[in-house]
């Protein structure tokens, strides 16, 4: 389930992460850059409990880091991490982002 209010996201390119602080604490997904394509290779989040609600900043997070690449419409997204690929499997909606010949 996807949070109704949007987090703010920023796109830190010296670290090459995308990042976003809830209650202060950093979450991170980290990524590379060749040609057409971002690496999202991993994904920071804090090791508090795991419950629902965690579980729902993390995809509220993913779900606004993929908004942003698919609105600048400069990348094809090829998920490294097992976190965004399951994300991607339950969110269909993303697999236009995917490149060609990469299924999941």
């Amino acid at each position: 389930m996807i949070l109704e209010a949007e987090l703010v996201v920023t796109n830190n390119t010296f670290l090459r992460q995308y990042e976003s602080e809830i209650d202060s604490n950093l979450i991170a997904l980290e990524y590379s850059i060749q040609e057409k394509n971002i690496f999202l290779s991993k994904l920071k989040f804090p090791d508090d409990e795991s419950n629902d609600e965690l579980e729902n900043v993390k995809n509220q997070f993913i779900f606004t880091v993929l908004k942003e690449i698919k609105d600048s419409d400069s990348y094809r997204v090829v998920p490294t991490s097992k976190d965004i690929i399951k994300f991607f499997r339950r969110h269909r909606q993303f697999k236009s982002l995917l490149p060609a010949g990469i299924r999941i």
